[in-house]
């Protein structure tokens, strides 16, 4: 089975939400299925709506069975919203939905969570790299 998880956040820099370091390591879990880390990619500081798109485009060109999109904001996501706000950056549904409705045979979650509670990157054991 081939699977990829792409879990996005809208933490400050060097900080995580702690609901998406709390999704990591439940996927990484074996009640969350044992996923390799080689399958998850992480974006814990939100991005721009041209990265998103290119980012579940690149994923489109390649065959999987499953894909988890792990989407946490700062503020919880409405069905009505038409965008959603990663980072301070304006990321538009549609995005997700057109992924969604053209994967043919993969199966595409999409969940939406919401948390204020930041954990610093250097408490995590994330190294800080110099520039």
């Amino acid at each position: 089975m081939s699977r990829y998880a792409l879990l996005f956040g809208s933490a400050p820099e060097n900080f995580r939400q702690k609901k998406l370091s709390d999704m990591h390591d439940f996927l990484v879990s074996g009640k969350g299925g044992n996923w390799k880390e080689k399958e998850i990619i992480e974006f814990p500081n939100g991005l721009n709506d041209l990265t998103f798109s290119f980012t579940l485009n690149s994923l489109h060109e390649r065959e999987y069975d499953n894909v988890l999109i792990y989407i946490c904001t700062q503020k919880p996501v409405e069905d009505s919203d038409e965008s959603i706000w990663l980072g301070g950056e304006e990321i538009r549904k549609e995005h997700i939905s057109f992924f969604e409705s053209n994967r043919g045979n993969t199966s595409v979650q999409v969940i939406y969570d919401s948390c204020c509670d930041f954990i610093s990157d250097e408490s995590l054991g994330y190294e800080k790299v110099s520039e």
